[in-house]
């Protein structure tokens, strides 16, 4: 704002202006010189637009009047408070250094680090504690590490007198009203930090000073991980983790941080406020016992070191015995090490050979499970008829028979180290997953585990599985018999599980419970002992038909996503010891393959053959006449070429082109395509790390808007822009910036009177905008109530006065109607077992377009307002999406996707 850069070079009361140093929601900060002390100082002025803020100017108030009841090393000086031209201010101590959040940046601290600071704050905490003061918002932003190592305690504009006793209960909570903090309570709005707060915040209930030793906890917890312990992309997520789930133990984020740290931690993040670390004091204490202890066996060793060497100076014909007994044992195991890590020289997989084993077709049964044989000449897969072997190098292949309860539900198999038995995986409807020992000769087979899958043998025939619903891993006997359990954790959910070469390490892939994205890999001994997370990445995929091999030659390899928008997703393999389940080097990529997903993995005993299934998928572009006064559709021309994700999104108020997506060029863009021609046109392509999408035509017909984003874009709070380019092509211009939600939501109506309309997640519900191609965002037109979901479906009435939203999973088997000009709304409930995949107001406003699956198919759907529906168009196994029909009501368009998977050979020969 002009004003506040006007404040530079300019002497408030006694203080000169010298530099603008930041600003967030609640204040802006300048570094001053005090003229009469000639001292350095920082301004923190309230912003201009808060000024006559009752609430905000009693917090500023509050945070100068407790800060400045504190005189403590740790704790920011208050010099002064006071007022100019109507703006008030307060005279701080200037601090050189950064703050606490820039220096973690989701990197773990040296430990040395995390007791230094801590024993700071909690010596902080304790003498506000003990003036009757509690904080309420200490998180990383709120701690300044100054540049000589020591943290200082900021803003307590939060903060609340509680009485002469620490203990006595304060208030209901507080929000930090900072818009650039993170973890907003939902995307789009400036509202408080979430992630630091204690479960009786969230619950709103009193609080007391053990509020502050819980978020110091999480404080802790990051500084010593890396990673906050309460993660989510929306503030419901953030709650239920702080208030039910147990973060990941910090050691198994940073398996070099002291056990006792560890323990010092979950002191403090205990649930229950009574069993809690119960005073800072405490805090202090147990860190600076663990800094001395750990100080003094650093100086222990040392001493024991140099003792060590005095001693063996007297001794030295026992020295050099000894010398030369070690020296002859460290050959032998650098010998025998040599020779197993070179038995199978590591070859790169990119460069082998591929073969298709499989040749079915997107019409013809899916391929779904295969495995080599230990010896490399057969593949076992599994489909939809069955179980088959094929000859590796001919491609014959034979039926292998199995009951009908099992053949029909087959969903994976696996090779005994015999070469003639397997473990076959199917589904059932009452035992879950079930593991069978079957032979390749036929016969029935044996029922080896009930709701377990992921089953593999090792070298000496024990089997391996996953287990309780994906949270826990077993080992039995070849037979099932004396299964064990490994591992357990209602935190984590195990994807796969495969043997070291020497059978006496297990490694798994797994995620976070509740998250999309990402996923670790971890080793684990069979017994349980010493689980080790080795690898952890964003792109990491983890889910069914998980790819992961333990191969001879000590490559884990494994499977991680390309960027978006590509869909594909990669080999990668990381070298591990065998004997120790420890990484050794980063991880390496394998293939490069573009729009391929691998599925399942196996290798040759050798190591010289790998088998998956490679699995692609597309959308292509149809346009369908309807018929019969709109009760049908003749039969759906494809207008798109090429195996792409092409999928419609509006049209040409000329009814005669459909605007579209296509990552046909690697990356999503945007292009028109008129209905009587069999190519389309560019019609913008958008700089190289850029992806377009989503576009839409506006009401007057003479733009077409569209999301423009990063290539590297994945998740909530990443930016993007929504961009106009005209209809007929030309420069495009900037609309609007923002951050993404999965709320986020941009639609036209066909009316040229009527206005775009623009959705975005507020607080806890959504809020409607208008939006103009050339002005932006406009007025509130409505809002509603849904929580944030990435499965919500909103179309706009073609004049413009109407809203309707879908989501399977708040609004299950229901459409809200939103009127905008009555501000009313109405669900809509529909026949049990429809659910909505996409939505589109029919052309004349009197029903609903939908894209439906159902048992029997995927279907397009018309929807009466008053619930009964219509099947206009049976797409079979062919999933539906985007559903669009031309302004004039003759036409529909929908995107139908196209799905291919088959086995493949990886040969080094």
């Amino acid at each position: 704002m002009a004003q506040t850069q006007s404040l530079v070079g300019q002497i408030i009361s006694h203080y000169q202006i010298l530099e603008k140093l930041g600003g967030g929601g609640m204040g802006i900060v300048y570094k001053a010189e005090d003229v009469r002390l000639h001292r350095l100082v920082a301004l923190k002025f309230l912003p201009e637009e808060l000024a006559e803020d009752q609430q905000a100017l009693a917090r500023f108030q509050r945070e100068a009047q407790s800060a400045s009841a504190l005189n403590h090393p740790n704790i920011c000086t208050i010099h002064d408070i006071g007022q100019e031209n109507g703006r008030a201010f307060i005279a701080m101590e200037f601090l050189d250094g950064m703050t606490l959040k820039h220096l973690i940046e989701r990197r773990a601290l040296k430990t040395d680090e995390v007791l230094d600071f801590g024993t700071d704050i909690a010596d902080a905490l304790d003498a506000a504690h003990t003036k009757g003061i509690i904080h309420r918002d200490i998180k990383p932003a709120n701690i300044f590490i100054t540049h000589r190592g020591h943290a200082k305690i900021l803003d307590f504009g939060l903060a609340k007198a509680t009485g002469t006793n620490p203990r006595d209960e304060a208030d209901v909570n507080g929000l930090t009203m900072d818009a650039k903090e993170e973890f907003l309570t939902s995307p789009g709005a400036a509202v408080g930090t979430i992630a630091y707060m204690s479960p009786e915040q969230v619950r709103g209930e009193k609080l007391d000073s053990r509020t502050d030793l819980f978020s110091f906890g999480v404080v802790l917890y990051e500084m010593a991980t890396g990673k906050r312990p309460f993660a989510g992309t929306t503030s419901g997520v953030i709650f239920d983790a702080i208030l039910n789930r147990a973060p990941t133990p910090p050691v198994k984020l940073n398996p070099g941080m002291p056990p006792r740290l560890e323990e010092i931690i979950n002191k403090a993040l205990e649930k229950d406020r009574e069993i809690r670390c119960q005073t800072a004091a405490e805090l202090r204490a147990d860190l600076k016992r663990l800094k001395r202890d750990t100080t003094s066996a650093q100086s222990g060793q040392h001493v024991s070191a140099v003792t060590t060497r005095q001693a063996a100076a007297g001794k030295r014909r026992w020295m050099w015995l000894a010398i030369f007994g070690s020296i002859a044992a460290v050959l032998v195991a650098a010998l025998g090490l040599r020779y197993w890590w070179s038995a199978e020289p590591s070859k790169p997989l990119n460069a082998w050979k591929e073969t298709q084993i499989t040749h079915n077709s997107s019409e013809g049964t899916l391929v779904m499970g295969n495995a080599i044989s230990p010896d490399g000449k057969y593949i076992a897969f599994v489909d939809g008829g069955g179980l088959h072997m094929s000859l590796a190098d001919s491609g014959e292949t034979h039926d292998i028979p199995e009951p009908a309860e099992i053949r029909d539900r087959l969903r994976s198999v696996s090779w005994f180290p015999d070469g003639q038995r397997l473990i076959l995986e199917s589904s059932s409807d009452n035992e879950g997953d079930i593991l069978w020992l079957s032979s390749i000769f036929g016969g029935v087979p044996q029922k080896l585990q009930t709701n377990s899958f992921s089953g593999v043998a090792a070298t000496d025939s024990s089997i391996a599985f996953i287990s309780g619903k994906g949270h826990e891993i077993w080992v039995s006997g070849p037979n099932g018999e004396n299964p064990r359990k490994v591992l357990a954790s209602n935190s984590d959910t195990y994807c796969a599980v495969t043997w070291s070469p020497l059978s006496r390490r297990l490694a798994y892939a797994m995620k976070k419970v509740g998250t999309e994205l990402g996923g670790s890999l971890a080793t684990v001994t069979v017994d349980g002992k010493a689980p080790t997370i080795v690898y952890s990445s964003d792109s990491m995929r983890c889910g069914d038909a998980t790819p992961l091999v333990w191969m001879h030659d000590g490559r884990v390899i494994f499977e991680q996503d390309e960027p978006p928008p590509s869909y594909s997703a990669n080999l990668w393999a990381i070298r591990m010891d065998p004997r120790t389940g420890r990484a050794s080097g980063q991880p390496e990529k394998l293939t490069s393959w573009y729009g391929f997903v691998p599925w399942y993995l196996s290798a040759s005993r050798d190591g010289n053959r790998l088998a998956l299934t490679k699995a692609r998928d597309w959308y292509d572009v149809y346009l369908a006449e309807l018929q019969d006064r709109g009760t049908h559709t003749g039969v759906p021309k494809r207008l798109s070429l090429g195996e792409n994700f092409d999928l419609p999104y509006a049209w040409s108020r000329d009814n005669k082109s459909i605007i579209f997506s296509s990552d046909r060029n690697q990356r999503f863009q945007i292009f028109r395509q008129q209905i009587d021609q069999n190519s389309a046109e560019l019609l913008v392509s958008g700089a190289n790390d850029l992806s377009l999408d989503n576009p839409t035509v506006s009401a007057d017909g003479a733009w077409v808007l569209y999301w423009s984003f990063s290539r590297a874009a994945r998740s909530a709070g990443d930016p993007f822009s929504v961009m106009r380019v005209p209809i007929s092509g030309g420069a495009p211009d900037t609309v609007l910036n923002g951050t993404f939600s999965l709320r986020v939501g941009m639609f036209c109506p066909v009316a040229t009177t009527a206005v775009c309309a623009f959705s975005k997640g507020e607080n806890d519900g959504m809020v409607f905008y208008s939006l103009d191609p050339l002005r932006g965002l406009g007025k509130e037109l409505g809002r509603t109530k849904i929580e944030d979901g990435d499965d919500l479906n909103l179309a706009i009435a073609p004049d413009g006065g109407r809203l309707a939203l879908s989501s399977p999973e708040q609004l299950p088997e229901k459409i809200r109607i939103i009127d905008l000009a009555k501000r009313t709304e109405n669900d809509i409930q529909l026949p049990k077992g429809v659910m909505i995949y996409s939505l589109a107001w029919a052309a004349d406003g009197k029903f609903l377009l939908a894209s439906v699956p159902l048992a029997s198919g995927y279907k397009v759907m018309q929807v009466g307002l008053d619930g009964s529906t219509h099947i206009l168009w049976d797409g079979g196994k062919h999933e539906l999406l985007n559903v669009v029909p031309s302004p004039n009501g003759r036409y529909i368009a929908f995107g139908q996707r196209t799905l291919e998977n088959n086995v493949w050979l990886l040969d080094s020969q």
